[in-house]
């Protein structure tokens, strides 16, 4: 299929809007499952522990809240690689945006012409005396052409976040390997909480 030509008002075809969105789906999920790895490392846990943890946080905002607060915790002596973190894992959290905008909105298809015309967000809004539901949003070459340039975005910060996770690896395994700690302050007033 030919790229979306971002000034094409029009709505492009059924197959042309599922294909992007499964893309966009395959790299957004494939790079959660780099944020499982991360959890892992970060907790020093197996990979049994860490898919434990993932899955009982049950939303991207809880598993980079708890990435935040281990990179806090396990590179406090290593601010550069601690901002890098930071940095990677608010880069993710922009694309939760936009999947919550595709996977938590109906679909409106013209049947006649085999397209989907718009989506409309399933939200509430509630703004003092009155309530509506979910903003319309046209599904037109610009929108297609959009999410084309997120799953780039996800598939850069996913080869980002391989070299990010050999830095952090090799921090955590050279400070296991002298001996060193977190300082006390980390973990609170002398209770450590590591096993």
């Amino acid at each position: 299929m030919k790229p979306a030509d971002p000034k094409d008002r029009n709505p492009p075809s059924v197959g042309v809007v599922y294909r992007s969105i499964g893309e966009f789906t395959c790299a957004f999920s494939n790079n959660e499952s780099v944020l499982a790895l991360l959890i892992e490392i970060l907790l020093r846990s197996d990979r049994a522990g860490a898919i434990l943890v993932f899955g009982t946080l049950n939303t991207t905002r809880a598993r980079i809240d708890l990435l935040r607060r281990l990179a806090r915790a396990r590179l406090v002596r290593e601010p550069e690689l601690l901002k890098e973190t930071e940095g990677l894992l608010s880069a993710f959290e922009k694309a939760t945006r936009l999947r919550n905008d595709i996977l938590h909105a109906m679909y409106v298809y013209d049947i006649n012409e085999k397209t989907i015309v718009e989506t409309q967000a399933m939200r509430i809004d509630e703004r003092r005396a009155t309530v509506s539901y979910g903003k319309s949003r046209p599904m037109d070459g610009a929108r297609i052409a959009a999410i084309g340039r997120e799953v780039e975005k996800l598939n850069t910060w996913n080869r980002s976040m391989w070299t990010h996770i050999s830095k952090i690896t090799a921090a955590i395994e050279t400070k296991m390997s002298v001996g060193e700690s977190e300082p006390a302050n980390v973990v609170g007033e002398g209770h450590d909480l590591r096993s």
